[in-house]
């Protein structure tokens, strides 16, 4: 009983150590070189999933014959780029990535610099109707029709053009960001009244030196420029109706003579 208790000992000992078994099996749809991987999802413009699994961890193999074998996570994940990797054999991407241990399933949000991009975290097993929900509310990244993402390329527009500069901070993996553009900005007034804008979007987390000096916290944030020194700041609790209205002003709006143009508040509709 004693031999036995203490092979038992040893053996979890060991396998915390990384010893034993040292490769993973093939993970269907899930691939194992990590540079593959960001160049496929830079050619793709699709998010990453890194997966750091480890053979000796019960935990992590139970996470993938468990939640990432489900039906439901699979139709999820098919908007990543997958990529497993043992975290005995990549210990030096612990710090890059945040790894503590395995399994620790990393989604990383396109970005034109990986190092620039967001990035949620699912350490630990979790079940596959959770991760399948968690999953769902991340949208990849990618181009807003009728908005620039290159700073200068706007900012020649507005030039070129005569149009003042309408710069919304965005987010790759915030809902309200999303709701925000898909709703308020998908209007067709919204969009009309835009019109009177060279248009110029920015993912906040990529743009963080940016948004400090234009005073933005969160995504999504809208500025408007005033005529003048200042701006006004819509948020996503401005509905469609309002923020039409409210563009379609600014865009309009002259510089009355004898008044004074400096306007520093927020547009913000509780």
């Amino acid at each position: 009983m004693r031999r036995r208790a203490w092979l038992a000992v040893l053996s979890a000992a060991l396998a915390l150590a990384g010893c034993g078994r040292k490769d993973l099996a093939p993970l269907p749809g899930w691939g194992a070189d990590l540079a593959s991987a960001r160049a496929e999802a830079a050619k793709s413009g699709w998010p990453l999933a890194i997966l750091f699994s480890a053979p000796w961890s019960g935990v992590a193999g139970e996470f993938e014959r468990e939640a990432l074998a489900d039906s439901r996570v699979g139709a999820e994940l098919t908007r990543f780029v997958r990529v497993r990797l043992n975290l005995d054999r990549n210990r030096a991407l612990e710090a890059e990535y945040g790894v503590t241990g395995a399994p620790c399933l990393v989604l990383v949000s396109r970005a034109d610099d990986e190092k620039k991009a967001e990035k949620k975290f699912v350490r630990g097993s979790l079940p596959a109707a959770e991760l399948a929900a968690f999953l769902a509310t991340l949208s990849a990244w990618g181009p807003l029709a009728g908005w620039a993402s290159d700073p200068a390329e706007a900012e020649k527009k507005a030039a070129d053009s005569g149009k003042p500069l309408a710069v919304l901070y965005s987010a790759a993996w915030e809902p309200p960001a999303a709701a925000f553009e898909r709703e308020a900005l998908g209007d067709e007034r919204v969009r009309k009244a835009l019109d009177g804008f060279a248009l110029l979007r920015l993912n906040l987390a990529a743009n963080a030196a940016r948004a400090r000096a234009d005073k933005v916290t969160s995504a999504p944030t809208l500025l408007l420029p005033v005529p003048g020194s200042g701006r006004a700041a819509v948020t996503e609790k401005c509905s469609a109706e309002v923020l039409a209205g409210f563009v379609a002003g600014l865009a309009g709006w002259q510089q009355a003579p004898g008044w004074g143009s400096d306007y520093e508040a927020g547009f913000r509709q509780a």
